[in-house]
């Protein structure tokens, strides 16, 4: 019996050893326990792997995320704001649902979902952010659909909508004590303003410029920056631009890609193969017909409807 005792009791004193260790540990590495760091070179491979024809949107993305994390702070003041805007159909959502999927823990709300929106804030943005927010881990909120001139009317008596109370949040972060000492960013996709991007991008094709040039790119920002309200102006504009009738082939080459075999082989096979799909999008302008107008959203619908034709 005494011999278990002493076994035991060794054991006692190890365990205490090891947990004053670990205590020291903790006392040098305070950073131990912040379980995720958000890693901004991962996220920019996948963006890169997965969206079709939105360099400029991805580069904005993490070059503006990179700066706000590596910005020597080591509180972050005031949160990112990112602010998706663009044509329909060309990626927004889908941005937000990579971003969503790289960065653990990361809360996704969709605006236009009054219900569901309601129900998982209490339709009080302030204090679900104040329940939320982590002093753990960086804190991203993805928010998609968000109309920042909503119509009164849809609104019942003494409710306030959901871009006023983003304006309270962001407006008045400091003020309102949200600071958590852990990074805030906001990723907002906006439900209008596709007409300045499709603007954007028929000038630049009858200039025969390229889109792609740094102050091309800041012209159309700017456009975006003059739309916007008050508490928007300092955020990080993302333009995304209408895409092309290569990247639409290149959307049904990939979608085609997760069917059967059988299904790939019979697409193939009809006369033009993929390029006969293509006659199924709209694109613009008609004198030379090079942007969609919906983008890649209508990829799904077209290969089912495919699907369905007998062989």
């Amino acid at each position: 019996v005494k011999r278990y005792i002493v076994i035991a009791w060794t054991f006692l004193q190890a365990c205490v050893s090891l947990g004053c260790l670990f205590l020291v540990y903790l006392f040098f590495h305070p950073d131990y326990l912040h379980s995720e760091r958000l890693q901004v070179e991962v996220l920019n491979v996948t963006l890169h792997q997965h969206l079709v024809g939105q360099d400029i949107a991805i580069n904005r993305t993490v070059a503006a995320i990179a700066r706000y994390l590596g910005g020597g702070e080591s509180v972050a003041p005031l949160p990112l704001v990112l602010v998706y805007a663009g044509c329909s159909g060309c990626g927004k959502t889908y941005a937000l649902s990579l971003i969503a999927k790289h960065c653990p823990h990361t809360e996704a709300l969709v605006a236009s979902h009054q219900i569901a929106l309601a129900r998982r804030t209490g339709d009080n943005l302030l204090h679900w952010l104040q329940s939320t927010l982590s002093s753990r881990r960086p804190n991203i909120i993805v928010i998609d659909d968000v109309d920042l001139a909503p119509d009164p009317v849809k609104l019942g008596p003494g409710d306030q909508s959901f871009s006023a109370q983003l304006e309270t949040v962001l407006s008045s972060w400091s003020q309102l004590g949200l600071q958590t000492g852990q990074a805030a960013i906001f990723v907002l996709s906006l439900s209008g303003g596709a007409s300045v991007a499709e603007g954007f991008a028929l000038k630049q094709l009858g200039d025969k410029q390229n889109v792609s040039r740094s102050e091309d790119v800041e012209e159309l920002v700017e456009a975006y920056r003059y739309m916007l309200p008050p508490w928007l102006k300092n955020a990080e504009i993302v333009p995304f631009l209408p895409l092309t009738k290569a990247d639409v082939k290149e959307c049904l080459l990939r979608q085609l890609a997760q069917h059967t075999p059988e299904f790939r082989t019979r697409v193939l096979a009809l006369p033009g193969g993929v390029n006969s799909l293509l006659q199924e999008f709209t694109f613009y302008p008609a004198e030379n017909p090079i942007f969609s107008e919906s983008g890649c959203k209508e990829v799904p619908i077209k290969l089912a409807l495919v699907a369905t034709d007998s062989p």
